[in-house]
């Protein structure tokens, strides 16, 4: 009766000269960027809970991290509904439920759209010039079957990997001098309003179909980058506090791993409370 479900929450990071470690070939990018080695990543789903004639087989449908929560909520007969967030004015989970799409009873995704954002003091664009937190959209058309994605703004990390990387000879391959190292603000594509991309014919986002400093050339273009704009006008962007350094200080003292939060900090936090 067991269900085991094994996901990425992003792509593998190359940055850093591929010190880093990983390899998302053929796709352009990895963590910490909106290409598709940046968001485009594998699940597994394994255990005597799935149908036979489910494994064994390869779904490419869109579905996003999220909605696992909904999928295991409709398995485990719980409401998804979050009455806490709902008391607190605070909006509900976006996750929609994957269960018959294990079960095998249905192959078409109830997910349509998945929103790409960034950390807001990394997202200056012509687009939002005081910062946003969505940086982009995939968009399926049930109708032309088409997976389209459109991008703004400065996006790092404009390199596809090699299916060897990284290489003594990597810095080479790159558009920028072999003595400086490879990181990721060095190949950087300046999307403007928009680099759009027709993920179903063209995975690789080899191929941008509107140019890059203007409003948009293409209706799909167009409707997109309107999109952008309102999810972004009602995005949900709490104040998480600031930076602490003796967070990262922490965890090098436990050799790497992140822990509970350091005493002092803690001494303090109560000694302000009420």
């Amino acid at each position: 009766d067991t269900l085991l479900i094994l996901t990425a929450d992003n792509g593998g990071p190359i940055y850093l000269n591929g010190t880093s470690g990983a390899n998302n070939y053929p796709y352009k990018g990895g963590k910490m960027s909106d290409w598709e080695g940046g968001v485009r990543v594998t699940a597994i789903a394994s255990g005597g809970w799935l149908p036979a004639h489910v494994r064994g087989t390869k779904y490419n449908g869109l579905a996003a991290l999220w909605d696992w929560y909904a999928t295991f909520c409709r398995l485990g007969g719980v409401d998804t509904f979050d009455h806490v967030a709902a008391e607190a004015g605070l909006p509900q989970p976006d996750g929609f439920d994957l269960s018959e799409i294990l079960m095998g009873n249905n192959y078409t995704s109830p997910r349509t759209q998945v929103i790409l954002g960034t950390p807001m003091e990394d997202s200056q664009s012509i687009v939002f010039p005081n910062g946003s937190i969505v940086k982009g959209i995939l968009q399926y058309d049930p109708h032309t079957k088409t997976l389209w994605k459109l991008i703004i703004g400065d996006v790092p990390q404009t390199y596809w990997a090699p299916p060897i990387f990284p290489t003594n000879a990597t810095n080479a391959t790159l558009p920028i001098p072999p003595t400086l190292g490879w990181h990721s603000d060095s190949a950087t594509t300046h999307c403007g309003h928009g680099c759009l991309y027709n993920l179903t014919d063209d995975p690789e986002e080899r191929h941008n179909l509107q140019c890059s400093n203007c409003t948009g050339n293409t209706t799909m273009g167009k409707l997109l980058l309107e999109l952008v704009k309102y999810y972004d006008s009602v995005a949900f962007t709490p104040d998480r506090g600031q930076d602490d350094e003796r967070a990262c200080v922490a965890a090098i003292e436990r050799g790497g791993f992140w822990g509970r939060l350091i005493r002092q900090y803690v001494t303090m936090l109560m000694t302000e409370l009420p």
